[in-house]
C-alpha cells in the first residue's frame, strides 16, 4: 500500500535558510536553544509528555524536507511519540554539565533523520532539571520558540492544554503560495526591478 502526501513549496525564509545549508555546510547559526528549568519536582515522563504535546500540536514540528526533480520541498509527517533522552547529571560536575550542554548545542541538526528538532530532558535532583530544546530556523524564529517554550511550561504547571492545537503553518504556506500567483506579487516585482535597476551586482 502506498501513502500519499501533500508536497510543499518552501517559503523563500525557508529556502534561503536551506540553500545557506546544502551548500555552506551545517552550522549552528541556524539553531535556536533554549532551556527550561523544573525546580517543583522532576518527573521525567511528565516532561517527556510536554514536549510531545507541542510536537503533537504545532505542524511545523514535524516538517521533513524531501529533494525531488531538482526541487526541494516539503510535507508533515504524521505525529509519532518520542521519548527523548533522559540523563541523570546529578553526578556531573558544573563543568561536565556545561560540556554536555554546549555539545548539544554544536550537534548538527540538518543532517540527522531530517528532523528540525532535538529535546534533552537532565536531571541534576529528585526536584531539579531541565529541558534542553534546540530547533532550526527551517522551522522556527525567536517569537515561535518563546511559544513553544510557553506551551512546555504550560504542561509542566497543569495549565489547560486541552484544545491546545495552534494555527497551522500550512496555512501560511499558502497565503504566500496565494500572493506568488496575485496580482499585487507581478506589481510588487515590477516595482523592485524598476526600483533596483541601477544597482550593480
Amino acid at each position: 500500500m502506498v501513502f500519499l502526501v501533500q508536497l510543499y513549496n518552501l517559503t523563500y525564509p525557508q529556502k534561503n535558510i536551506w540553500l545557506m545549508e546544502k551548500y555552506n555546510g551545517n552550522t549552528s547559526l541556524n539553531y535556536i536553544l533554549g532551556v527550561v528549568e523544573i525546580k517543583n519536582g522532576f518527573d521525567y515522563k511528565k516532561c517527556n509528555d510536554a514536549i510531545n504535546d507541542v510536537i503533537k500540536n504545532n505542524d511545523a514540528m514535524r516538517i521533513v524536507t524531501e529533494e525531488k526533480d531538482s526541487n526541494v520541498c516539503q510535507y508533515v509527517k504524521d505525529y509519532e511519540y518520542v521519548n527523548f533522552e533522559n540523563v541523570d547529571m546529578s553526578l556531573f560536575s558544573d563543568k561536565e554539565k556545561e560540556k554536555y550542554i554546549n555539545d548539544f548545542g554544536l550537534r548538527s541538526l540538518f543532517s540527522e533523520k531530517n528532523v528540525y528538532y532535538d529535546f534533552k530532558i537532565l536531571k541534576y535532583s529528585d526536584n531539579e532539571g531541565i529541558i534542553l530544546a534546540k530547533l532550526h530556523h527551517i522551522i522556527s524564529d525567536a517569537w515561535s520558540f518563546g511559544n513553544i517554550g510557553t506551551q512546555i511550561i504550560d504542561h509542566l504547571e497543569d495549565n489547560d492544554v486541552t484544545d491546545n492545537k495552534k494555527p497551522s503553518y500550512i496555512d501560511y504556506i499558502k497565503s504566500e503560495d496565494e500572493y506568488k500567483n496575485s496580482e499585487k506579487y507581478k506589481k510588487d516585482e515590477l516595482f523592485w526591478q524598476d526600483y533596483l535597476k541601477d544597482i550593480k551586482e
